[in-house]
């Protein structure tokens, strides 16, 4: 098997591992996360998901670089989000469970997406 399809192989598992029991788990939360911070993770997700769709046409190198971008992108969505909970009044408990939701479907988009 060829080294990018394997590098996008172990990028969709560490993905889907992270997304598992989100919010709950080993995710560690960016204790700076802020609402710029995550926006500026979204915008890496779509650029590796750029990166990745031209990647899969290209060499086995640019698949790799592609896959290692997106896990990395998506670890930091991650961490932002979990760390931007803290952000949320107690009495906004809706909204925090739509970050944690839009998150949860973001993350399942990549997954999809690779």
């Amino acid at each position: 098997v060829q080294r990018g399809y394997k590098e996008m192989d172990k990028a969709l598992a560490t993905i889907a591992a992270l997304a598992t029991n989100y919010p709950d788990n080993e995710v560690k939360a960016n204790p700076d996360a802020s609402a710029e911070l995550i926006a500026t993770s979204a915008k890496a997700i779509a650029e590796a998901a750029m990166q990745l769709v031209s990647a899969y046409t290209a060499t086995q190198d640019d698949l790799v670089k592609a896959s290692i971008h997106m896990s990395s992108a998506t670890q930091h969505l991650l961490a932002n989000s979990k760390g931007s909970l803290r952000l949320f009044p107690a009495g906004e408990a809706d909204a925090k469970a739509r970050m944690i939701s839009t998150t949860i479907n973001a993350t399942n988009n990549v997954i999809k997406l690779i």
